[in-house]
């Protein structure tokens, strides 16, 4: 399903350890959360390792839908 589907993902920040606080402190109200962190890949190991999906899709499908804003 993760190499299939988009699963909802709208947008990624990737911010420093040392800004993380700040950049959810000001985005939380807006149902952000964090997704996962950066880590070096040891040799032949998978490239991407997604920890705790259902968790997180679970938590995406109780939050209160954001009202659409139509941009152009």
């Amino acid at each position: 399903m993760l190499r299939t589907f988009n699963c909802g993902i709208g947008m990624v920040l990737i911010v420093s350890p040392e800004d993380q606080a700040d950049v959810m402190n000001i985005t939380r109200s807006f149902g952000a959360m964090v997704i996962g962190s950066i880590q070096a890949r040891p040799a032949g190991g998978a490239r991407v390792l997604v920890d705790n999906f259902a968790s997180a899709l679970d938590f995406t499908r109780r939050m209160p839908l954001l009202n659409n804003k139509r941009v152009s």
